[in-house]
């Protein structure tokens, strides 16, 4: 009741973030809203990020996240008019304002690479920046955010569950849909130490994402060994397919509840052992269905490094490197003791140097009996 300008020129505010906080905004859903003597540019504001807090001892060399990533959702249209949602000018400054630190140039190098080490232009992989939006959204100077209705948006966290979260930085982590990227930085360091901040920041990153859409995620830094991924407060059959670039090829486990996700071009073997090649299914067959009922159903790409899987609902998804070497398609991965066994080695290097196992000889070392 009566939020609108008052006196001074000040204008009173129904949903509004807080100004001191730069970690993050919890999404706010809201439902049943009577609004009685409030005008239209007083139901939000997104504050600015605060570009004070670019330097080392809190968000380091770009805006924390908070107010980049605030966002109100509309369940039943009683706020907005219809159901819909208001998310922030994330690409605000974007390549202006050097201080924020946001621009091309923070983008993660991989992301804008070929297989074949040659660069792609930004225009072609990310002519838009911020989060992703469609025709419904329209900009409202007042609330310096947003108003949508086209898409469900929902806050997806990418958490590394690595034991340096806190020292090994990662950000910016750009998030790429439908020709948007989105940068995220993480959140503020808070810590002191022998009275100075011990510059640890949590590797822990909310997006916000249009859901039953596909996207793909590249870290700045090496991507994390162990990650988990996981929707808040969205229904359970509501779901994105996420594609992460990891640099090395070595096993991607995939877990939810506990519980190993067979890549989607594997099967698990009689004994229920590990996973093995699934020859009845076709590339196109490979990826992660939206419609799917497998949670964590995931494959790997080895051309392009991507893993692919599915993130539905609220049940967080762990990915997990192993630590064995891939042989062959033809072979399950294996540990670095079983591939120098005495019995398989030359049908394992065989395979791996992808050459006849005849071409390969074992050679005795004999024990010379003079010096040269």
């Amino acid at each position: 009741v009566g939020f609108k300008n008052v006196c001074s020129g000040e204008t009173n505010v129904v949903f509004i973030t807080n100004p001191l906080n730069e970690d993050l905004q919890h999404p706010i859903h809201v439902k049943n809203i009577q609004l009685v003597d409030t005008t239209e540019q007083s139901k939000i504001f997104i504050h600015r990020p605060d570009i004070s807090k670019v330097n080392p001892a809190d968000c380091v060399d770009m805006v924390c996240d908070a107010k980049r990533k605030s966002f109100l959702r509309d369940m039943d249209g009683s706020f907005l008019g219809n159901s819909g949602s208001v998310i922030p000018q994330a690409e605000y400054e974007w390549n202006g304002n050097s201080q924020f630190g946001i621009g091309d140039y923070r983008i993660p190098k991989v992301m804008l690479t070929f297989p074949n080490g040659s660069r792609m232009p930004v225009t072609e992989k990310a002519p838009y920046k911020g989060i992703i939006r469609d025709s419904t959204c329209k900009y409202i100077p007042q609330w310096q955010s947003y108003q949508c209705f086209g898409m469900e948006y929902a806050m997806m966290v990418i958490e590394s569950l690595d034991s340096d979260t806190e020292t090994r930085r990662l950000s910016p982590v750009a998030i790429v849909s439908n020709g948007y990227v989105d940068l995220i930085n993480g959140p503020q360091d808070h810590g002191w130490c022998a009275g100075y901040t011990c510059q640890r920041r949590l590797s822990l990153f909310h997006s916000i994402v249009a859901l039953n859409k596909s996207y793909e995620i590249y870290f700045t830094g090496t991507s994390p060994q162990n990650l988990r991924l996981m929707l808040l407060n969205v229904d359970h059959r509501k779901a994105v397919v996420v594609g992460i670039f990891f640099p090395t090829l070595q096993r991607l486990d995939v877990y939810v509840n506990n519980a190993l996700v067979c890549p989607k071009n594997t099967v698990w073997n009689p004994q229920q052992k590990y996973c093995e090649l699934n020859r009845h299914l076709y590339t196109e067959q490979f990826l992660p269905n939206l419609n799917s009922t497998v949670l964590g159903e995931n494959y790997f790409d080895r051309t392009y490094q991507m893993l692919y899987l599915l993130v539905k609902g609220t049940i967080p998804v762990e990915i997990h490197t192993t630590a064995v070497i891939f042989v062959s398609f033809q072979l399950p991965a294996v540990t670095e003791d079983d591939f120098y066994n005495s019995h398989n080695l030359v049908r394992n290097l065989a395979l791996f140097l992808k050459i006849p196992s005849d071409k390969i000889r074992v050679s005795k070392l004999m024990r010379g009996e003079s010096l040269r």
